[in-house]
């Protein structure tokens, strides 16, 4: 039963279980050195498409309860190495088993032809129209060097059985897009979603310190969006003092939509390429101010360049160049490197990271959200270079401020000799082993000896490699969806590969980890929003909290995320250990009156539907 946020049933009511009962499992934890997932792409008829998969996304895209894929091969401009794959039990009954839907589905349908083909490099689910269905954006990404044409970002209608149609025209994204992120939210809480969209450098790439600008794009509810990026307080520069004041545009190899000060409010996150300084945008009302310094998302304060083997190779051209002068290059190591520019290389906007991710929840259980950064780090570059790691937010209500505890002291340094170069492009949060805490995913890729590492939340604040014995073994990933496709409680991992070495001539470099790391409890919830008016018809930016077991989890809904739009099905997933009973749901709803429903005493082990406005728990198959 539900009941609106400080009226109707008092917290110490007894109320029934909402839901039908349900088995209560064992609870059994998973141990480090066990098994947590089996590669079951074969059985899940994964194997058949042999095009390097490299980016993903999921939803349920026909309506039958169960999350589908999208394959998209970056690497070619070839118009049929795109996949949709729809999630269909097998003909016994007992099992699932990814289909073919790429042609019937219309889903690469190149405007002004009938016949499937468009190129896609990226897509990202939600209800754009707000009909119940999931829609779509597909867009591209256009590097000069790889490809002298491209084709146009199009929003992707569905009739509700995973057809799709073109809406009446694309949205005003950049004409020689270097689209490298996108993600529906809703910027002015009208219940219709918005878009944020991120870019790489400007073409051609490397040319010009500067990057396209990032776009927000207000959607009308019908498919059609118009750029209000100024209008909401977007407005980098193209200019040397904007560089130098933190104002300019950059390379942004990713972008996140997350309420990092729990106001209800998305705030956007921009990932930049090349030791430059991340953004966060904060929503003050209906615009955004830059607080990616004050904050400390834009770079940890690690700005020692002495054992940057340029910088050293730098200083060893006159003795007046360097105070204190560091020690010699790296015995064979080739001066001048990759150069160095004093007034700029050993400026603060050039001593951050290459960030390609920033995945967001709260990895800690205390309510506010926290941050994960994928970050490529090079051996010669030094300890300036921010690392892969995580960002616990620990400011002040309304005011966020992130903390670096470290990844050493955490134990999140992925297992990779101090001479290699660590490729940390995609990252994901999600409790891989259902205990109620959050578990951290970093892909290396695309460098030799690069894996995807997992890392288990052995305590609160503790992580531990979960290493190759657990069954996720997967060389130089790129791409990642995560969903329970097999309804059985807990969330299978798929992965793409981004070759290196002989891993770019593998049979079938997507790969589907089926996840059997242990026997918890689990509740499963999918939101259905009011739509025009209240909550957007995906729930997209809601917050949802489930207190089991003495433990309150928090989960903002979102769809994707980070480097190509890395993706998660549109449900909140809890894990909830030994506990079988939910004490307590409640649902902070996109909205203007930022509403909220209660919902108590809910039985684990079963997927709900909570509906705005209905105080009923619907279960679902």
């Amino acid at each position: 039963m539900a009941e609106d946020a400080g009226a109707g049933t008092d917290a110490g009511d007894e109320l029934p279980d909402s839901g039908p009962a349900q088995t209560c499992r064992s609870g059994r934890d998973w141990a480090l050195g066990a098994a947590a997932f089996q590669d079951s792409t074969e059985r899940m008829g994964l194997n058949a498409p042999i095009d390097p998969i490299n980016v993903l996304a999921t939803a349920d895209v026909d309506g039958d309860g169960y999350a589908d894929l999208v394959l998209l091969d970056t690497t070619t401009n070839d118009r049929k190495k795109s996949h949709l794959l729809l999630n269909r039990p097998t003909e016994d009954g007992l099992g699932r088993r990814f289909v073919e839907a790429t042609d019937s589905s219309g889903f690469f349908r190149i405007r002004g032809d009938d016949l499937p083909g468009r190129v896609s490099s990226l897509v990202s689910f939600g209800d754009v129209d707000n009909d119940g269905d999931v829609d779509a954006m597909s867009a591209f990404y256009r590097d000069r060097n790889q490809f002298d044409w491209f084709d146009r970002g199009e929003i992707l209608l569905n009739d509700g059985t995973g057809h799709f149609t073109l809406a009446e025209s694309p949205p005003p994204a950049h004409e020689e897009p270097t689209t490298s992120s996108l993600a529906f939210f809703d910027q002015d809480l009208d219940g219709v979603l918005d878009l944020y969209l991120t870019y790489w450098y400007e073409q051609p790439p490397f040319q010009t310190p500067f990057g396209m600008e990032p776009q927000v794009l207000r959607g009308d509810g019908f498919g059609g969006f118009t750029d209000v990026t100024h209008e909401v307080g977007i407005a980098l520069t193209r200019t040397r003092a904007g560089i130098e004041a933190n104002t300019a545009l950059r390379p942004l190899f990713g972008g996140t939509v997350c309420d990092v000060n729990g106001d209800g409010r998305a705030d956007l996150l921009g990932a930049t390429y090349g030791r430059g300084l991340n953004l966060l945008y904060l929503a003050d009302r209906d615009r955004f101010r830059e607080i990616g310094l004050a904050s400390g998302v834009a770079a940890d304060d690690r700005q020692d360049p002495s054992d940057d083997q340029s910088y050293r190779c730098y200083c060893q051209g006159g003795a007046e160049r360097c105070s204190p002068r560091p020690p010699a290059p790296a015995r064979g190591y080739p001066c001048p490197g990759r150069g160095w520019s004093p007034g700029d290389s050993d400026q603060p906007w050039s001593l951050g990271g290459n960030t390609f991710s920033i995945a967001c929840a709260d990895v800690d259980n205390d309510g506010d959200q926290d941050l994960y950064t994928g970050e490529i780090r090079h051996p010669d570059v030094g300890s300036a270079s921010d690392p892969s790691e995580l960002l616990i937010n620990d400011g002040a209500p309304g005011d966020p401020h992130f903390s670096r505890p470290g990844r050493d002291t955490m134990g999140l340094r992925p297992p990779l000799p101090a001479t290699a170069d660590e490729g940390g492009q995609n990252n994901g949060i999600f409790d891989f082993d259902g205990d109620g805490w959050l578990d951290l995913y970093l892909g290396g890729s695309p460098y030799e000896q690069n894996k995807g590492w997992l890392f288990h939340q052995k305590s609160p604040g503790a992580f531990e490699w979960v290493g190759p014995s657990s069954g996720f073994n997967h060389d130089c990933p790129h791409g990642m969806a995560i969903a329970d496709f097999d309804h059985d409680g807990d969330q299978d991992v798929v992965v793409g590969t981004y070759g290196c070495g002989a891993v770019w001539g593998m049979i079938a470099p997507v790969r589907y980890y089926e996840n059997i790391a242990a026997d918890h409890n689990f509740l499963s919830v999918r939101l259905v929003g009011g739509g025009r008016g209240a909550a957007n018809g995906s729930g997209i930016g809601a917050m949802v909290r489930v207190t089991a077991g003495g433990i309150t989890q928090s989960h903002e809904l979102r769809g994707s995320w980070g480097r190509a739009a890395l993706s998660m099905d549109l449900v909140a997933h809890f894990g909830l250990g030994s506990a079988c009973r939910v004490d307590e749901i409640s649902v902070r709803w996109p909205d203007r009156a930022q509403s909220v429903q209660v919902f108590r005493g809910v039985a684990a082990n079963q997927r709900v539907e909570l509906r705005q406005g209905d105080d009923q728990v619907h279960p679902l198959p």
